[in-house]
């Protein structure tokens, strides 16, 4: 249990890490795609994290997701 709670606050403090350089890694990912498959898989579990969290409270503005969500739609050609 504990171990598991350490993962999520490792995860958490990798993905605000990882919203803050989207530029870069977009810019690394574009350049070399089959290096960074380790972050986008992790994008795409903050993307459904944050996915869910739009869905319990929609009103409530998520601007990690929109990051996420743009992120991907940006590279995602990248990954066929």
């Amino acid at each position: 249990m504990e171990e598991e709670q350490n993962k999520i606050v490792f995860d958490e403090t990798k993905s605000l890490k990882l919203i803050e350089n989207i530029p870069e890694l977009q810019h690394k990912i574009k350049k070399q795609p089959e290096s960074y498959q380790e972050e986008l898989a992790f994008c795409i579990r903050v993307f459904k994290m944050e996915f869910e969290q739009v869905k319990e409270n929609p009103q409530e503005k998520n601007h990690r997701f929109v990051e996420v969500a743009i992120f991907l739609s940006q590279i995602s050609d990248l990954y066929k």
